[in-house]
């Protein structure tokens, strides 16, 4: 017979969502516990993030806009980055907060930037939309020449 399990609150789902309300019920006196149907939590729900984490409003959320922008080009930029959906909102807020999370949870974390580069006519013709989609998102990207790359690099190595 199988083992009757008891508790106050049942998650079920062991997605970001379910574990963060775990952990927000954590902090109180409630007998919480989390039920997923996968191997593992998160199991399949982020893909290819590789564990990086992003903020509504970068390179990640910019390369998806190229993308948008090859398949509709007749759509102006503007039009492709909705920074008040409420996804946009809620992904900025959690990308916000993420620094003092993991300093409470104590695991390491660290911010970095991403340096694209160019090499002929066609990759600055891309890099030019790149900046077009940049400019909507409020986002100022940095021009660099050859000789500051080296610089720029060991700037970042210092972060």
């Amino acid at each position: 017979m199988p083992k009757k399990l008891e508790t106050q609150v049942l998650i079920v789902g062991a997605g970001s969502t379910g574990l963060a309300i775990a952990r927000e019920l954590s902090k109180y006196k409630v007998d919480a516990s989390v039920v997923e149907k996968n191997v593992d939590v998160c199991f399949g729900e982020v893909k290819g993030s590789l564990g990086l984490i992003y903020s509504s409003i970068g390179l990640a959320t910019t390369n998806s806009l190229i993308l948008k922008s090859a398949v509709t080009p007749d759509l102006p930029l503007s039009k492709l980055f909705h920074r008040n959906t409420l996804k946009t909102r809620l992904t900025l807020e959690g990308f916000n907060v993420f620094p003092e999370v993991a300093q409470e949870l104590d695991i390491s974390f660290k911010m970095s930037r991403r340096l694209v580069l160019g090499k002929d006519a066609d990759d600055f013709k891309a890099l030019k939309v790149l900046e077009e989609i940049c400019k909507s998102m409020d986002v100022r990207p940095e021009h660099l020449d050859r000789e500051a790359i080296p610089h720029w690099q060991a700037r970042l190595a210092r972060l």
